[in-house]
């Protein structure tokens, strides 16, 4: 929970690292949308993967404090609320969009946090685009209560109620074991 990146919080364990790098390798966006920007350092990491891989990308980093004094080429800071994203990813930002789209869901990890963002970018997302739904982990380490039954119960709603919207991405999930993961079954790819 201390981990950072180019002195930058960046609360990710090294094999989501090690999953985004493929994931990344593997979709090459041309938009990442990141809801929860804490210090940026995510979107540090992010942008040295696109980097790496010479990708034309943009990231897209939403926070309810946005980061304002944190500048990086490429990485647009904005205010939003995964519980409104209506107003803060207009639709004049989504013809902007590039695809492939990856979303990177990190913000407040509760159940109606988790699946108010499946609604909305269920909707919005192109086939083949990917979301990843962080935290679900929080289950296994007791909280599943202080978060409402957070990530998991919202990805296992959505996905019972909206069979024809995401497929789980087991490639990504059980790379290195069985939802070895922080975000275990929030792998998701848009059908």
């Amino acid at each position: 929970m201390s981990y950072k990146y180019k002195d930058k919080l960046c609360i990710k364990s090294p094999i989501d690292i090690a999953i985004y790098l493929r994931l990344i390798y593997d979709l090459k966006p041309r938009t990442i949308i990141e809801i929860g920007s804490k210090e940026g350092g995510s979107a540090l990491l992010f942008k040295d993967i696109i980097t790496l891989y010479d990708l034309e990308c943009h990231i897209w980093s939403i926070d309810i404090n946005p980061l304002t004094e944190l500048i990086i080429p490429g990485v647009t800071f904005i205010e939003g609320d995964i519980n409104n994203m209506e107003k803060s990813l207009t639709e004049r930002h989504w013809a902007s969009f590039k695809e492939p789209v990856l979303i990177v869901e990190d913000s407040e990890h509760t159940y109606d946090a988790c699946l108010s963002c499946l609604n909305y970018f269920g909707k919005r997302m192109g086939k083949g685009d990917m979301i990843i739904i962080e935290d679900g982990i929080l289950n296994e380490l007791g909280l599943k209560s202080r978060y409402n039954g957070g990530p998991n119960r919202a990805i296992k709603k959505y996905l019972k109620t909206n069979r024809d919207v995401f497929e789980i991405v087991t490639e990504y999930c059980d790379m290195f074991g069985s939802n070895v993961t922080y975000n275990p079954n929030g792998y998701l790819r848009k059908l």
